[in-house]
């Protein structure tokens, strides 16, 4: 009889695959909302959170999670940090292209770093600093030299990048209830917004792949340990 380790270790890399190709969709709908549709970048937002919020929904309805009452003063700081990355991000894509758009999340990994050196005292190895700077230059150099390249664009992506940082911190700080449990209730209030089919089908299917992207790396964690 298979080890049940070993069924998700099948699943595991298509949920992946399914979550990148999901990734890559929901920045090209957007984009094209936005470059020929003129679509308000607020409706867009509200629209994200309500599908993450739907596919939340969903996902606890079949059993892949438990909803639980979470204080609200507890979840603040996720919250508004979530709030900030997801803003930001999306004026940064409807001010930049999506190359740049794309680079500038790259420089979470070097914020996260500084957050963690110079806030909780982690300390990181000479190669693991030294593997920032290319990094670094890398996105500052295709934003210098962007086609597109423009001031607001740059404040937007460096604002998202920054509340980026301090989101994914948040997220795996121990204090911090489950991430989904957070999410469910955060985004729980519905907003009018104006719905898009592409968009919306995009955002949910995204949303349950993440959720079980998640806790399929939780069980083969667990019998990783086990073994």
């Amino acid at each position: 009889m298979d080890c049940p380790a070993s069924k998700w270790e099948m699943v595991l890399p298509l949920c992946l695959l399914v979550n990148l190709a999901s990734s890559i969709c929901i920045v090209i709908v957007n984009k094209w909302l936005y470059t020929h549709h003129n679509f308000p970048n607020i409706t867009l937002t509200a629209l994200h959170f309500v599908m993450t919020w739907l596919g939340l929904v969903i996902c606890a309805a079949v059993g892949m999670f438990k909803p639980k009452p979470i204080r609200i003063l507890s979840i603040v700081p996720l919250a508004l940090s979530f709030c900030g990355f997801v803003v930001f991000t999306n004026l940064s894509l409807e001010n930049n292209t999506v190359g740049t758009y794309q680079l500038a999340k790259a420089m979470t990994t070097p914020c996260i770093v500084l957050i963690h050196t110079y806030f909780y005292r982690r300390k990181y190895s000479i190669p693991v600093q030294l593997t920032l700077i290319p990094i670094t230059l890398g996105v500052v150099c295709n934003s210098y030299y962007d086609v597109r390249f423009n001031i607001l664009g740059t404040v937007f992506a460096t604002a998202g990048v920054l509340v980026t940082s301090v989101y994914q911190v948040v997220t795996k700080s121990p204090s911090q209830c489950t991430v989904c449990l957070v999410l469910c209730r955060c985004k729980g209030r519905g907003r009018l917004c104006t719905v898009h089919p592409h968009t919306t089908v995009v955002c949910v299917g995204h949303s349950c792949v993440r959720l079980i992207i998640e806790q399929y790396s939780v069980i083969l964690h667990g019998f990783s340990g086990l073994s």
